[in-house]
């Protein structure tokens, strides 16, 4: 097996040459420029480590917890926790990027175990579980396949990915006005960070954009007179998918609607 300096060699080479090809493919429509970038950004997937500092971590459990049957919190010995796979441990423990994939591959390929165990954490149920919902999907999968550890990890963050994609590209086809400003905002290097990790974050800041997308294309455009149903639904799946979280710091975005 190549050293991990030479994957990395090889690595950056070929993101370099990617680029300049990716350079040479863009053009005016933003949408779809944005779907061109994301799918060359989607190798954040792998390259980001895991759990990053961004309480990944904690995400992360809560969406394998509900995916082995508990969305909420247990409590056992007045600790607050999940019954997750026995040596779920073994594996949130240790740090997964490429130099640890490469040199423990032994450890990271092995499946989640099906026995149970009961893990500690406080804030297993600090909130609904709504944004989770893609990364339950892929991390679901993954364990119903008894997959390696390493691909249902990368597999709940490609879902993850997927969803925020289809839906920031979405709010940037729809933007009559502002349309540069909302591709921009959906390539933030912080935004793309959290879009390819498995946190709550990512549908949020998929669905806040939208939703504001939604808002200026009839506060702006004065043709606009009338909700449509696609809209009214879109707009209702926006306003759970942000007062799921964090409820009072983020529901005041909601109060654009008015």
């Amino acid at each position: 097996m190549p050293g991990y300096a030479t994957v990395l060699l090889w690595l950056y080479l070929a993101v370099m040459m990617a680029t300049m090809i990716l350079v040479l493919i863009l053009d005016d429509n933003l949408e779809k420029n944005f779907i061109k970038i994301a799918i060359f950004g989607a190798i954040m997937v792998v390259v980001n480590p895991f759990p990053h500092p961004v309480d990944e971590s904690t995400h992360f459990f809560r969406v394998f917890a509900t995916a082995c049957g508990h969305p909420q919190d247990q409590m056992i010995n007045q600790l607050v926790g999940a019954t997750v796979s026995s040596n779920y441990g073994t594996f949130i423990e240790n740090q997964l990027d490429l130099k640890h994939l490469i040199y423990d591959f032994d450890l990271w390929k092995k499946p989640f175990s099906r026995d149970g165990l009961f893990y500690a954490n406080k804030y297993m149920s600090s909130y609904l579980p709504i944004n989770h919902l893609p990364a339950i999907v892929g991390v679901g999968i993954g364990k119903l396949l008894s997959l390696p550890a390493f691909l249902v990890i990368f597999l709940g963050r490609a879902v993850d990915y997927i969803a925020y994609v289809l839906i920031a590209q979405y709010a940037i086809k729809i933007s009559k006005y502002y349309k540069s400003i909302f591709f921009m905002l959906a390539l933030y290097p912080m935004t793309l960070f959290l879009a390819s990790s498995i946190t709550a974050d990512t549908l949020l800041n998929a669905t806040a954009m939208l939703l504001i997308a939604i808002i200026l294309s009839y506060r702006l455009d004065e043709s606009r007179i009338k909700l449509t149903r696609l809209d009214i639904a879109l707009l209702l799946l926006c306003v759970v998918s942000i007062a799921s979280v964090k409820y009072m710091i983020y529901c005041p975005l909601l109060l654009l609607f008015f």
